[in-house]
């Protein structure tokens, strides 16, 4: 995993997707090229870690079906 854009599966193991959970490591940045939802998953960003929302946004979503 290093720095690039949120979509590319060289950024990650493999592109994001439901209920993954997504980390960005200290010193990287990770680049949103279109507006994301995350589904069930978790984001953590490192201290020095940067999600770049400078264009686009993210939206978390949960949902707890009890």
């Amino acid at each position: 995993m290093g720095s690039g854009n949120w979509n590319v599966a060289g950024t990650w193991d493999a592109a994001p997707g439901a209920g993954d959970n997504c980390v960005i490591a200290a010193g990287h940045t990770v680049t949103l090229t279109a507006n994301e939802t995350v589904t069930y998953g978790t984001i953590t960003v490192a201290a020095t870690g940067v999600l770049d929302q400078s264009t686009y946004n993210l939206t978390c979503v949960y949902r707890d079906w009890e």
